[in-house]
C-alpha cells in the first residue's frame, strides 16, 4: 500500500492546480489501494470534468457549419455584386451575418477556453506527479539508509564470518516493498517504464540520505586517503577547509558502503534487471497517433463540406482575402499542419514516455484511449442534434417565395454593377 508520508514533501499550498490533482489522487490511492489503477481512474474523472467544453467546442463548431449553409443564395448574390471589390464583399458578408444572428465568437472562445483548460491540466498532472514520484523515491532511499543504521548499531548487519545476515536482508527488503508501487509489467510506478535500474541509484541514495545524522564514531572510522583529500583542496586552503573536506569524504565513502551494502541484500527480483519493458514508450504514441488520425479524419470531413458549400458560392472569404493582400494573409492549410502533428505529438510522447515515471506515462495513454473513445461518441451524438436541427429549419421555412427586403439595399449601397 502507497505510503504518503510524501505528502510532506509537496508544495501543496502554492499551486492550486498541483493541491487539487494531489488531493484528488490521494483519495483514490486511498479508496482502491492501487497507484496504477488511481491513475486511471483519476485520467476518467478528468475527461469527464472537461467534456463539457470539449463537447461544446465541437457543438458549435458543426452548427456553425451547419448555419453558413443557409446564406449560400444570399451569399452568391453578395459575391456577383462585389466581385470587383473584395473588401466590400466582406463587409457585406459580415452584415448578412449579424443580421441573421450568425456568431461565430462563442465557438472561437470556447475553443480557446478548453485549450487553455486543458494544457493547464495537463502541466498540474505533470508536475504534481513528477513531485510525487522524486518524494517517494527519496523517501525509499531515506528509509533505507535509515534501516543500515539501525541495523549496524544494533550489530545485525554481519555475523562473526562477517556474511551478510538474513535480518538485515529481510529488513532492508522490508522497508524498500513499503515505497514501491508495483502495476502489472512495471515494478515502481515512481520509476520511468524503461531500462531504468528497480533499486536506487547511487546518486539518488547518496542525494536522499546526505543530511541524515551520522554517528559521528562510525564516520571518523572510515578508512579514506586522507593525503589525496588533501591535495585537491588549495594550496591556501585553512585548517577548516581542510577539516571539512576530509569529514566529507569520509561521508561521502559512508554512503558508499550503505549502498552497496543494501543493493547487495536486496532480493534479484528488487535490485536486478529493468524497471519496466517500455511497453508504455510504445504503446503512448501509437495511442497518440490514433487520436490525431481520428482528428484528422472529422478534419477532413468537414474540409471537404466547406468546400462543397464555397463551390457552390463560387466565392470564399479566403479567397477575397488573399485578394485584397496575398502576402499579409498566408495561406495555412489546416489538414497539412495535422499530418505534422500526427507524427509530432507521438514523437514528443514517446520522449515524456521515457523520460517521465510511469506514472505520468500512465496516464497519458489512458487519458488518450478516454479522449479518442469519448470523442467518437460525441461526434456521432453532435451529428445527430445539428441534423435533427436542420430538418426543423427546413420544416420552418415557408413554401411560397419570400422577397428579400434587403437585397435592394446591398445593390443601391454597394457600388455594384
Amino acid at each position: 500500500m502507497l505510503n504518503f508520508i510524501a505528502s510532506a514533501y509537496i508544495p501543496q499550498g502554492n499551486d492550486p492546480f498541483n493541491t487539487i490533482v494531489f488531493g484528488l489522487l490521494t483519495g483514490l490511492v486511498g479508496i482502491v489501494g492501487s497507484y496504477g489503477v488511481a491513475i486511471i481512474l483519476f485520467s476518467l474523472i478528468l475527461r469527464l470534468a472537461l467534456a463539457p467544453l470539449d463537447v461544446l467546442n465541437k457543438y458549435f463548431t458543426k452548427r456553425n457549419a451547419s448555419r453558413t449553409a443557409e446564406f449560400k443564395d444570399e451569399d452568391a448574390e453578395l459575391k456577383k455584386q462585389y466581385a470587383a471589390d473584395p473588401m466590400k464583399y466582406m463587409a457585406a458578408r459580415r452584415e448578412m451575418y449579424r443580421r441573421n444572428g450568425y456568431k461565430a465568437g462563442p465557438s472561437s472562445l470556447i475553443m480557446v477556453a478548453n485549450t487553455v483548460v486543458t494544457m493547464m491540466v495537463f502541466f498540474a498532472v505533470f508536475a504534481c506527479l513528477g513531485q510525487v514520484s522524486t518524494a517517494n523515491l527519496r523517501l525509499q532511499s531515506e528509509e533505507l539508509g535509515k534501516e543500515y543504521m539501525r541495523q549496524e548499531i544494533a550489530q545485525t548487519i554481519k555475523d562473526e564470518n562477517d556474511e551478510y545476515t538474513t535480518e538485515f536482508s529481510e529488513g532492508i527488503n522490508d522497508v524498500y516493498g513499503q515505497y514501491n508501487e508495483r502495476f502489472l509489467w512495471v515494478h515502481n510506478v515512481f520509476r520511468p517504464d524503461t531500462w531504468t535500474s528497480r533499486a536506487p541509484s547511487l546518486t539518488e541514495f547518496g542525494n536522499a540520505v546526505w543530511e541524515l545524522e551520522f554517528d559521528e564514531a562510525v564516520l571518523a572510522a572510515v578508512e579514506i586517503d586522507e593525503q589525496e583529500v588533501l591535495n585537491g583542496l588549495r594550496p591556501n586552503a585553512t585548517d577548516e577547509q581542510k577539516a571539512q573536506a576530509l569529514a566529507d569524504a569520509r561521508r561521502t565513502e559512508y554512503i558508499n558502503q550503505m549502498h552497496a551494502s543494501i543493493i547487495a541484500n536486496l532480493y534479484p527480483r528488487n535490485s536486478s534487471g529493468w524497471n519496466g519493458y517500455l511497453v508504455l514508450a510504445v504503446l503512448v504514441p501509437v495511442i497518440m497517433y490514433f487520436s490525431m488520425q481520428v482528428n484528422m479524419t472529422a478534419m477532413q470531413k468537414r474540409k471537404a463540406e466547406a468546400e462543397k458549400k464555397e463551390a457552390e458560392v463560387g466565392y470564399s472569404m479566403r479567397q477575397a482575402k488573399a485578394q485584397v493582400d496575398p502576402a499579409a494573409m498566408p495561406q495555412i492549410d489546416p489538414q497539412k499542419m495535422m499530418k505534422y502533428m500526427k507524427f509530432l505529438m507521438p514523437a514528443l510522447m514517446i520522449m515524456f514516455a521515457i523520460q517521465s515515471a510511469a506514472a505520468f506515462a500512465l496516464y497519458i495513454a489512458a487519458g488518450a484511449i478516454l479522449q479518442t473513445t469519448m470523442g467518437l461518441g460525441t461526434n456521432k451524438l453532435i451529428e445527430k442534434i445539428i441534423k435533427k436541427q436542420e430538418a426543423k429549419r427546413d420544416a420552418d421555412k415557408p413554401t411560397h417565395p419570400v422577397i428579400n427586403p434587403h437585397t435592394r439595399y446591398f445593390k443601391k449601397s454597394g457600388g455594384g454593377k
